[in-house]
């Protein structure tokens, strides 16, 4: 995943560096733990800083109460945010869509849950309701019925699924994170997972073992 701002350019993803090549920018920022080696871009300024850069812009961020009042859930409800795979991206395998059903049938099972799903595409939100309509029909899976800021539904979230920028975003708001990213993991996620602030989820067993399904006090 890249951001560009005047030219300059972060980068959190290094397990495909290709993508890398037709950005024109004159600064990249990288987290120090990707080895500068791998950052393939010619006549660039490489600056490395110690940190995950969704640390820094989410330590700005104040959860709103109008949006938490838009979600009207159960405060007893242990409520999940899972995030759909990305089956067009560059990144994608068929182990993480192979997890995410595993997944959403495991779900679909506990009590006392609710789980909201985040979808990519419309094509996606509607072969999840035509596979899980029972599930949607008593509200135990859901989408959102209007937009709402990401962060806010993270902080309303007593846990998030998936991969990527939404799951880094909920670690970085302390609130539980778990991957069922079937591709490698970048440096960013190993490196969180090491420290104990990311659980990886890499097969059955993790996912029917590891995760933990407890009500938030923020």
């Amino acid at each position: 995943m890249t951001h560009t701002f005047n030219k300059k350019i972060w980068i959190d993803l290094d397990n495909s560096p290709h993508v890398l090549f037709f950005i024109k920018a004159d600064i990249v920022f990288a987290p120090i733990m990707i080895e500068e080696n791998k950052i393939t871009l010619k006549h660039k300024q490489i600056l490395q800083y110690n940190g995950v850069k969704e640390d820094i812009y989410v330590s700005s961020f104040r959860p709103s109460k109008e949006q938490a009042n838009l979600l009207d859930f159960d405060r007893e409800t242990v409520i999940i945010t899972v995030r759909v795979p990305a089956v067009l991206a560059h990144y994608y395998s068929e182990k993480s869509s192979y997890l995410f059903e595993f997944l959403i049938k495991y779900l679909s099972k506990k009590d006392n849950i609710k789980v909201i799903f985040a979808p990519r595409t419309k094509d996606q939100e509607i072969e999840i309701i035509q596979v899980w309509q029972n599930q949607f029909i008593s509200g135990h899976f859901s989408f959102l019925s209007f937009v709402m800021n990401g962060l806010d539904l993270i902080w309303n979230s007593d846990l998030v699924i998936r991969g990527g920028t939404m799951i880094r975003e909920a670690d970085a708001l302390n609130v539980p994170a778990y991957s069922t990213f079937g591709s490698q993991l970048g440096a960013v996620d190993s490196y969180l997972e090491s420290i104990g602030r990311l659980i990886v989820l890499r097969d059955e067993t993790d996912i029917k073992n590891k995760i933990k399904f407890e009500k938030l006090n923020h």
